[in-house]
């Protein structure tokens, strides 16, 4: 691993969660040339490389003003260090080098004497072959060993910036992962297997880091969300189906698909609006299931105030009740009490582990707050100005009493010094309590259209001496606080968060869950952690994305993200540390929903993690097309071995490493058992 991070480092050896280690020695630098610069786009075919049908002359093609690269190009020179050898540098970021780097070559060689080549990986594996050797036996003597696998943070900014593009980028693994689970149970069903190859290449064209980031303009942007259609189309054609689509009787029924090794429980949002209560839903099943009828309103914003709380009381003390104040409701299930008034929610109660959020100094859990947010798509560049707290200017509207829910519905109207009426964004949401559910849904409908804005939701956590800790692919990492710093990519407090962040202790954690919403930052405000969920920003800056020295290209107006958002967040607790508890199944559940599906598809028995802390995080065919991959990962950081039920059709099993080219025959019975390093990844292949 060479210079692939911005962040600086001088280590010799990496060792992730994992315990896999690799060489990240720094190579010295000889010298180098060619300039850091952006190419403009050819005048003649305006950038797209053909003129009239036929490919441009000027350009040969290629889209960009070659004479203004070459006039911007700085010469190959070796450095005045005295260095026995090195790497030479040449061109940038995103540069191409051209033919004339040998012509610089062969001059160096005849005016220093230097014997300089182009370079190869092989060069330099040949180079660190002695250290390379070294760390894959696990000997680290002599070698300086990162004292962490973290690289984060640097230009945090892009976890938040046009925020659809993370959205999507979840929406459509989850579906292309189910598409593969359901295409591995055709195999084992004797039927062919259909093959996702064309359409993952889209997906990851939406998944490299400017893609996802969103450091794009309006054109590339449009162009990245009609890749995410086509994996829409896709999985429709295989499998997906709409909600209802052959079912428009007044039942309304479902066919809905668990695409986890997770037990489901809990509410289905359908694309109209309805609800559908899904109780234990087993993995890799699907099940016909009925939308749940409308819910009783039992508080409108119609009526006044008073007469809103005798509403909520009167025969319903099983549900709501009425605190000293007279102003104060509740509601509660089996796992939690929520107390509430008019402005939010005031605190969160959970009846085996006690207080978990609650309001501290005015800080409300689960309230919006408004930030000013000068920046460009990769980071924040100036000091927040101004910080709104939001429940002033929040307004309780509805509650409803479900078949087997109760919804607390909000609508905060926002305003802040500088943005208009006109532009005032507008949050609608509500907290869900769902009977039999150990976890509490936030949904909120956003509508947003200013600029140099970021819209977050706080959580005050009552967890006395927590830790910070932020999920990670198949894992997890304890972070400590940062002072921002206001650089073109710099950090400004924030953390990534896959799939979940929250405090821990022995005793109690508590944890926000999330799908495509990554930006998180937890801070010591007033003797209580307040952690933050960032969802909107709207960066003006547009930092080498318009750059008047190369190019003109002003199309950056989305990155404000203008229009309507939905975003869905859920509040968990345990009494014990994450590593302890079943949080990465909570996770995996909430980032990868439900999916409606064809009745015709066969659905077939999977093997499923019986013991150990492990999971299973994917099922797909065999890149050879003969048996199915089981993907298992160990979550909690702990050695130890897996039990793995073996379904009846199974004949051989083999373990296999990540690419599935090598393979050793293991035993089994009706169980099989596998031995895992903390945060391993496993590969089984499965034989019908």
């Amino acid at each position: 691993m060479t210079e692939i991070y911005y962040n600086p480092y001088d280590d010799d050896v990496w060792v992730g969660l994992d315990k896999s280690a690799i060489c990240v020695s720094k190579h010295a630098h000889l010298g180098g040339g060619g300039g850091f610069f952006k190419y403009r786009p050819c005048g003649a075919c305006k950038g797209f490389g053909e003129v009239n049908g036929t490919v441009c002359t000027i350009c040969e093609g290629k889209g960009i003003d070659l004479a203004h690269g070459e006039a911007h190009r700085a010469p190959v020179q070796i450095s005045s260090k005295s260095i026995d050898s090195g790497v030479m540098r040449v061109g940038g970021e995103e540069i191409t080098p051209d033919s004339g780097i040998l012509s610089q070559m062969e001059t160096l060689r005849q005016q220093t004497g230097v014997d300089i080549s182009l370079g190869h990986w092989d060069y330099l594996l040949e180079r660190y072959q002695k250290e390379i050797a070294q760390i894959e036996q696990g000997d680290f003597t002599d070698l300086k060993v990162r004292s962490s696998p973290e690289f984060n943070p640097n230009t945090t900014g892009g976890y938040v910036t046009r925020i659809r593009t993370k959205q999507r980028l979840a929406d459509s693994e989850n579906k292309l992962l189910a598409g593969e689970t359901l295409a591995a149970m055709a195999l084992i069903n004797g039927q062919k297997a259909f093959s996702y190859d064309r359409i993952w290449r889209n997906f990851l064209l939406c998944a490299f880091h400017d893609a996802a980031y969103g450091t794009i303009v309006d054109a590339g942007y449009d162009e990245i969300m009609k890749l995410y259609d086509e994996v829409d189309t896709v999985c429709r054609a295989q499998y997906l189906r709409d909600d209802f689509a052959e079912h428009q009787d007044e039942t309304r029924e479902l066919y809905l698909f668990n695409p986890t090794s997770v037990v489901f429980n809990g509410l289905y949002h359908t694309v109209d609006g309805r609800l559908a209560r899904v109780c234990n839903l087993p993995p890799y099943t699907a099940k016909q299931i009925e939308c749940l009828p409308p819910p009783e309103v039992i508080l409108s914003r119609d009526q006044q105030q008073s007469a809103l709380l005798e509403t909520v009381f009167t025969g319903k003390e099983e549900i709501f009740c009425r605190l000293d104040d007279g102003e104060v409701f509740g509601a509660e299930n089996e796992y939690f009490k929520l107390e509430a008034d008019e402005k939010g929610i005031r605190r969160v109660i959970d009846k085996r582990f006690g207080i978990i959020a609650d309001t501290v100094n005015g800080a409300r859990p689960f309230e919006w707050v408004l930030q000013s947010d000068i920046g460009s798509p990769w980071a924040t560049l100036e000091p927040p100005q101004v910080t709104t707290p939001l429940a002033e200017q929040t307004a309780l509207y509805r509650v409803e009493r479900g078949e087997t829910y109760t919804r607390i519905c909000y609508k905060t109207q926002t305003s802040m010094k500088g943005t208009g009426e006109v532009f005032a964004p507008v949050v609608c949401w509500s907290v869900l309590l769902i009977d039999g559910c150990d976890r509490i849904m936030l949904e909120a409908n956003a509508k947003w259209g200013i600029f140099n804005r970021r819209l977050m939701v706080r959580f005050p956590l009552t967890v006395e001496n927590g830790r910070d800790i932020y999920g990670i692919p198949g894992g997890w990492l304890h972070r400590e606080p940062y002072e921002p710093s206001y650089e073109w990519n710099g950090a400004n407090g924030d953390w990534p968060a896959f799939r979940f962040g929250g405090l821990e202790s022995a005793q109690k954690s508590v944890a926000i869950l999330n799908c495509g919403t990554p930006s998180y930052r937890i801070t010591a405000e007033n003797g209580c952690k307040h952690l933050y969920v960032s969802v909107l920003r709207s960066p003006a800056y547009p930092v080498c994305l318009h750059e008047p020295e190369s190019y003109t290209m002003l199309e950056y107006d989305g990155m404000r993200d203008e229009g309507e958002h939905r975003f869905h967040l859920e509040m968990v607790a345990y009494g014990s540390t994450f590593g302890k508890s079943h949080v990465f199944a909570d996770a995996e559940q909430v980032s990868r929903s439900l999916l409606p599906i064809d009745r015709a598809l066969p659905i077939v028995e999977m093997p499923l993690v019986l013991s150990g802390t492990a999971m299973v995080t994917h099922i797909k065919p065999a890149e050879d097309g003969k048996g199915i991959v089981i993907r298992i990962t160990e979550q909690s950081g702990q050695d130890g071995e897996i039990c793995l039920s073996v379904p009846e059709w199974v004949t051989d099993i083999y373990k296999s490493d990540m690419p599935e080219q090598e393979a050793e025959k293991i035993s089994f019975d009706k169980t099989v058992f596998v031995r895992l390093r903390g945060f391993e990844i496993a590969t089984l292949k499965f034989f019908a």
